[in-house]
């Protein structure tokens, strides 16, 4: 559940945009998690047209309740300021801020407040390209519910711990290559404290039941990555767009042989198509790059291959508050393990109903 307020003036004095959302889930583990999200961000002018400053405020309250632990309920709460100010001089732009971010999890222990500084310093050109560099730092929250989005299998009562954005240093650019077509890349460089990894459990229950879920674990020491992504979105007719995303990642591990279940390469060509007022489809085509998981029976490092996925989405618009669609999965039928033991299913379809109210 999810409300939003934000200022609609177009040329305000005091901009501000409030957007609050409340999400619970629980499984046939005895655990549950609230999650309650909360974002604010504000900006004001101090000279017009030439500095702005701005506040980003950030509130999770997270209540998480498994028999993981002896106490029912547990909080794991994370709150995020981030004041800055924005120098604008035409063809040179500057944003420099501090990052104050305070974690506390009751199941960890952990009562810590650490702070971090950002900044983007952006050029423009006469023919309006960008190229911009900037340093950058976060507490990345890992909860149940985004730990599920990510991995369905795991096992119950799992170890839950955030990661830390030590520092991140980025270069990029962007801008209109040429009508409909624009274009944004960055690549930056960075460490991570805490980054985690899913492996696979390696033995059986107290009723002999053979165990096949994914179990957390977290890098000890720093961990050093490199991402390199690009975005390409063309329009060239009112009734089609298309978006091209692709992103690279290498991870420097120590404790662990190989970044397991973290693909170095994700691709996605999206297209969509306005057939009629009533009628959008979308195609999508996606590919994964090799990915290496960890067998426990063989107590070694198994590369898992290369995925294509084809898929296709149509929709009709029966009115502004009520839609009805057909999803259409892995159209090529490949058979692929994005996790390892755990075979995607091939040809298969969804439908349903979407609601505005």
């Amino acid at each position: 559940f999810g409300v939003a307020f934000q200022n609609t003036n177009p040329k305000p004095i005091l901009d501000y945009s409030l957007k609050t959302n409340l999400r619970t889930l629980n499984d046939n583990f005895d655990a549950e998690e609230i999650d309650w999200a909360t974002e604010f961000n504000t900006t004001f002018p101090i000279i017009e047209d030439r500095v702005t400053a701005m506040i980003a405020a950030e509130a999770y309250l997270t209540q998480r309740s498994d028999n993981y632990f002896d106490n029912p309920v547990r909080k794991r709460n994370l709150f995020r300021v981030e004041p800055s100010f924005n120098v604008d001089f035409n063809r040179f732009n500057a944003k420099i801020g501090f990052k104050a971010v305070n974690e506390f999890d009751q199941i960890t222990e952990v009562n810590i407040t650490k702070g971090f500084p950002t900044a983007t310093l952006t050029y423009k050109t006469p023919s309006l390209y960008y190229f911009f560099a900037g340093y950058d730092g976060d507490i990345i929250r890992n909860t149940l519910g985004s730990m599920l989005d990510e991995n369905p299998w795991l096992e119950p009562q799992v170890n839950l711990q955030n990661t830390t954005k030590d520092q991140e240093i980025f270069i990029g650019s962007r801008g209109d290559l040429m009508t409909g077509l624009n274009y944004n890349l960055k690549a930056s460089y960075g460490q991570f404290t805490g980054l985690y990894f899913f492996n696979l459990q390696d033995g059986f229950d107290r009723d002999g039941t053979f165990l096949n879920k994914f179990f957390i674990e977290y890098e000890r020491n720093k961990t050093d990555f490199v991402n390199v992504s690009a975005e390409f979105n063309y329009q060239p007719v009112e009734f089609w767009r298309t978006n091209l995303t692709a992103d690279y990642w290498y991870y420097e591990t120590i404790d662990f042989n190989k970044p397991y279940h973290k693909p170095s390469f994700e691709g996605r060509l999206g297209n969509t198509f306005l057939v009629s007022d009533k009628i959008v489809s979308n195609i999508d085509f996606y590919f994964i790059g090799n990915t290496y998981a960890r067998d426990p029976f063989r107590s070694e490092d198994v590369k898992l291959p290369a995925i294509t996925d084809l898929n296709a989405e149509f929709t009709y618009l029966f009115s502004e508050q009520f839609s009805a669609f057909v999803k259409l999965n892995n159209i090529i039928g490949k058979n692929y393990q994005r996790y390892f033991n755990y075979p995607q299913q091939g040809l298969n379809f969804l439908i349903g109903l979407n609601v505005s109210l």
